[in-house]
């Protein structure tokens, strides 16, 4: 349904339904003017949501509105809008009633942070063009791992600047990308090129080294400079079974995405920093393609190598099924794939009506299957997989090998979950996170952890829970993304919750909030 926004201005005589109040920035309390204020509406009945600007004292009014349900926000440039409790709790719903007038809402903006420095070079001189990525730590794909949230380019002095933060710990990375020159063509020799290596603030090639910077709300932090060293640069030259013609070539991709195409018999693969590379060699026939993959261990020296044999590209079939043998909305769920190791995602597809999929030109290799509920199909959850008549262990799929069609089974003999989180006083909690982690035999199930906030009673709820076990753990605050980190948690394992839900079971449950001090204080 469509939403229309309407665009209020502060007018005399507004009448009925009417919500007002003001915007403030949320470290000195001033008033933020211009700020955009939106009311979304949250009935599923009717779809009207308002929008209008605070004046120059930060105060904002929206009348003749119509009774229902919404969700309060605010915005401006360089602020942050959150709502009161856990760090990315929504607001809390405001039911307006018919001839309600609601005067006195606080809508707080938090001041965003900016990170500024340099990039320079092993002599102090600026690296000019270099991308500059801000990152923060999160937990998926059963792993930790470091996700850019913003990327800027160095200008002419070397100097980058990121701004729009919001607050929390960030890593900073830099790199020199798409560099002409030397390095951009097959050398070969004994003193092959120099180029800076992709470094962490503050000049360390080792995500482990890299030193996390906090940046607080409206912090504008200078002088965070990068310094990157230039390492040499070396090439793989791979011969190839035939020059490529009219009618077939080869091209090679490697991590990160980069390619290189052949333009004889040997292809030639430049860049590559010293350590380990997997080389992925395509060979392309009109629309078909085939593959070989190529390992090198680069030390202090060019590498030539061979292709020993290529693989057609394979499709993959599959169905999915529910065990109460109903149909269900089987087009609201994607199959896909993800390559092991660090390589580019692989392919997917939305499953057809008659819940059966195809996935096509699936290169050889491991991967790791994924099943998504694009939309939510009601009480279900995925309970098996399996190639064939085997089992998928850790869902995880050989296609070096013979294939057979995959067969997905949904169950739908699901649990709910309720419950109540309170402080160590026994004080409801308002806005607390809550995390539902799978323990035991369903450990590392990403696809069974589920997360909600608490409301206005401190409660909270879970439904379509797969049958498991499962620890609760209930915060204050703590940064988002922490709590997948199974070494994070693993501090806070006698605060939890531990149940055991049984198919079509129901729990009912009290969770002591972890504090917003412990949890600031565990993070590395």
């Amino acid at each position: 349904m469509k939403t229309i926004f309407y665009l209020l201005f502060v007018v005399a005589g507004l009448h009925a339904q009417q919500i007002a109040g003001k915007v403030v920035n949320s470290l000195n309390g001033e008033p933020v003017r211009r700020a955009v204020v939106i009311a979304r509406a949250q009935d599923a009945d009717h779809a009207l949501s308002y929008a209008t600007e605070t004046d120059s004292h930060g105060q904002f009014a929206i009348g003749d509105m119509e009774p229902g349900t919404y969700l309060v926000s605010a915005d401006h440039q360089g602020f942050h809008f959150q709502a009161r409790g856990a760090t990315g709790a929504p607001p809390p719903p405001l039911k307006l009633e018919r001839d309600q007038k609601v005067q006195d809402l606080v809508l707080r903006l938090i001041p965003t942070g900016v990170i500024a420095g340099r990039v320079i070079d092993e002599d102090g001189d600026p690296v000019r063009g270099a991308e500059v990525e801000a990152l923060v730590s999160t937990y998926g794909n059963g792993k930790k791992q470091l996700n850019p949230v913003d990327r800027v380019r160095s200008n002419d002095k070397g100097e980058y600047r990121m701004f729009g933060l919001t607050p929390g710990t960030f890593y900073i990375q830099a790199s020199v990308q798409n560099m002409r020159g030397p390095q951009d063509m097959p050398v070969r020799g004994a003193h092959p090129p120099e180029k800076p290596a992709p470094a962490y603030y503050p000049g360390v090639s080792d995500e482990a080294r890299a030193v996390p910077i906090e940046v607080a709300a409206g912090a504008e932090l200078r002088g965070f400079d990068i310094r990157l060293s230039r390492q040499r640069a070396y090439s793989v030259h791979i011969k190839l079974p035939s020059k490529p013609d009219g009618s077939h070539f080869f091209y090679a991709t490697v991590a990160g995405g980069r390619q290189a195409f052949s333009q004889g018999d040997v292809l030639d693969v430049v860049d590559l920093a010293p350590g380990p590379h997997v080389i992925t060699v395509v060979q392309r026939e009109g629309e078909k393609e085939s593959y070989a993959r190529v390992a090198v261990e680069i030390v202090d020296k060019d590498i030539e190598a061979g292709v020993q044999a290529f693989s057609p590209a394979l499709d993959v079939s599959g169905v999915i099924r529910a065990d109460d043998k109903k149909t269900h909305p089987w087009e609201n769920i994607r199959v896909s794939l993800r390559p092991d190791g660090d390589a580019p995602n692989g392919p997917g597809s939305a499953a057809n009506a008659d819940g059966s999929f195809v996935l096509r030109n699936v290169r050889p290799g491991t991967y790791h299957l994924t099943v998504q509920l694009i939309r939510p199909v009601p009480d279900t959850y995925v309970k098996s997989a399996s190639m064939g008549d085997q089992q998928l262990a850790d869902w995880k799929l050989d296609l070096t090998k013979e294939t057979a069609p995959l067969s997905i089974l949904l169950g739908t003999d699901v649990a709910t979950i309720e419950g109540t989180v309170k402080n160590a006083a026994g004080e409801p909690v308002v806005r607390a996170r809550v995390n539902l982690i799978p323990y035991g035999n369903s450990s590392g199930r990403m696809d069974q952890t589920k997360f909600a906030f608490t409301d206005d009673q401190g409660e909270f709820n879970f439904k379509s829970v797969a049958p498991a076990q499962y620890r609760i753990f209930a915060w204050e605050d703590v940064e988002q993304g922490r709590p997948q980190d199974p070494a994070f948690r693993k501090r806070f394992e006698d605060q939890s919750v531990l149940v055991k839900m049984e198919p079509n079971g129901h729990e009912k449950v009290q969770v002591t909030a972890i504090t917003a001090a412990a949890a600031k204080k565990a993070e590395p």
